[in-house]
């Protein structure tokens, strides 16, 4: 089991979970969603991976993470519910500390996409 953050597509729900990362069909329940990707980024200080609904956009979930641009303009990067994770020294999921849970709840912005103002995370 792996001590996780999951953010809810709506943004503005997370709660802390002990998760089986190695169980698909755990991942893709919480997710909702049958083809999931697991993507390495930055946010805040920290490195963290992100078990996202790799058809989001397609399936037009809402936007959950936004990145910076060059350009300084944010543009949406993932869709619906995330898992966050820490990540080791090896490159594989781990627990994610009080620390790290703070860092990516410190890391979420208010933005308004579509008209509706929405609360995503920023990722690097």
């Amino acid at each position: 089991m792996t001590r996780s953050l999951v953010i809810s597509d709506d943004g503005f729900s997370s709660y802390v979970k002990d998760i089986d990362i190695d169980n698909l069909a755990t991942t893709e329940d919480i997710i909702n969603c049958t083809w999931t990707t697991v993507v390495t980024r930055a946010i805040g200080h920290g490195v963290y991976m992100i078990i996202c609904d790799d058809c989001g956009l397609m399936l037009r979930k809402p936007v959950t993470a936004i990145k910076k641009a060059v350009s300084g303009n944010c543009v949406p990067a993932l869709f619906g519910t995330l898992i966050i994770t820490g990540m080791n020294e090896d490159g594989d999921c781990s627990d994610m500390s009080d620390g790290d849970i703070w860092t990516v709840m410190d890391s979420f912005a208010k933005v308004v996409i579509d008209g509706e103002p929405r609360r995503t995370v920023v990722i690097g």
